[in-house]
């Protein structure tokens, strides 16, 4: 995996399984809380995580592998989810993140996708949800023949 900028907080890997999504999320948020500088993003970077490692979870084939990384201040830089995926499940994720990531209005998009998702029967919210309630960019690349996610918290302008 090639690593992200930033202080490494949590690096790891595991085989995909329901049963160790919450005990995750717990460690980290645990780990956060006692951790980072800034208490106020920590909800946001576990929702962030939870979301990710769900997908892993569910569109994953193999090991998962996690990156939480600090920034020098001691906020959350970047959390990075990878996992090996369909080339089909591949396509549709990368297309979301595409439209999402053009979308002019996160809160727009989100609202729109759960409108979508309300009548096609639910799913496919984790990114959008990520993007406008937890305030995080998206980004994605590819890592041998996994698909890397990588969420990072957006700029507030000062």
């Amino acid at each position: 995996m090639t690593p992200d900028a930033g202080n490494l907080l949590v690096e790891t890997s595991f085989l995909p399984s329901w049963g160790f999504v919450k005990p995750l999320r717990t460690f980290v948020k645990d780990l956060l809380e006692t951790t980072c500088a800034d208490n106020g993003h920590v909800s946001d970077a576990v929702t962030t995580l939870h979301e990710l490692v769900e997908n892993a979870v569910k569109y994953g084939r193999g090991r998962v592998h996690l990156d939480i990384r600090l920034d020098t201040r001691g906020h959350v830089a970047s959390i990075s989810v990878a996992s090996r995926t369909t080339p089909e499940r591949r396509s549709i994720v990368i297309g979301r993140l595409n439209e999402l990531n053009a979308a002019h209005n996160p809160a727009t998009y989100y609202l729109a996708r759960m409108a979508e998702s309300a009548s096609s029967g639910g799913g496919g919210l984790g990114l959008a949800r990520i993007r406008a309630e937890c305030a995080m960019s998206l980004s994605w690349r590819e890592d041998a023949d996994a698909l890397v996610i990588v969420a990072q918290p957006v700029p507030v302008p000062s």
